[in-house]
């Protein structure tokens, strides 16, 4: 049994998407035209079928950090990372308000989720104008590697330091001792 949600997308060439509910977890996202495109009187439609679960496998590299999804205007997430949050809306979420009210078609902002401070990465579809890609990463992710570097530099200028040290005492000494002869000479 299909099912279609309330979820539509008009654009200039008279296509339309839909997330349908294909049974009792799967959605599918449809893609809609009529034929022949461009035409005052179409005569037929074409409709491709995209599996969500294809999009979502995309959506979540196992090396990428946050989560990750694609959100309509009303705020339903059409894919993302986690399949299961797919056909949800994120309406209710702390982000998604500051979201909507962004000026700017891509862009970054911080966000409090939970006591935990969020990066939020944003870019409308400049093909589905009802359409915004968002990533939600934990800072801590984004400032883990750079803190790691942080400390081998400190530890690497600390040796550093700690060899110049060491050198300069060794070769100091090295220079001084013949003026050390001189004076013990002259003091006996």
């Amino acid at each position: 049994m299909i099912v279609t949600t309330n979820i539509g997308y008009k654009d200039q060439m008279s296509s339309q998407w839909k997330l349908v509910k294909n049974g009792e977890s799967e959605y599918l996202l449809k893609l809609i035209k009529q034929i022949p495109l461009l035409s005052p009187e179409p005569y037929g439609v074409l409709t491709v079928n995209i599996p969500v679960t294809e999009i979502s496998k995309r959506l979540s590299d196992a090396d990428q950090l946050g989560t990750v999804m694609i959100l309509n205007a009303d705020g339903i997430a059409l894919a993302h990372s986690d399949i299961n949050q797919v056909g949800r809306s994120v309406s209710d979420l702390s982000f998604y308000q500051k979201l909507i009210n962004q000026d700017k078609k891509e862009g970054l902002f911080e966000v409090n989720v939970k006591d935990e401070k969020y990066a939020v990465v944003f870019n409308h579809s400049s093909y589905n104008d009802d359409w915004t890609y968002v990533s939600l990463t934990p800072l801590s992710q984004f400032t883990e590697k750079s803190n790691m570097i942080k400390w081998y530099t400190i530890y690497t200028i600390g040796l550093l330091l700690l060899f110049v040290i060491i050198a300069t005492i060794i070769f100091s000494s090295r220079m001084y001792s013949p003026i050390q002869g001189i004076y013990n000479y002259f003091v006996k």
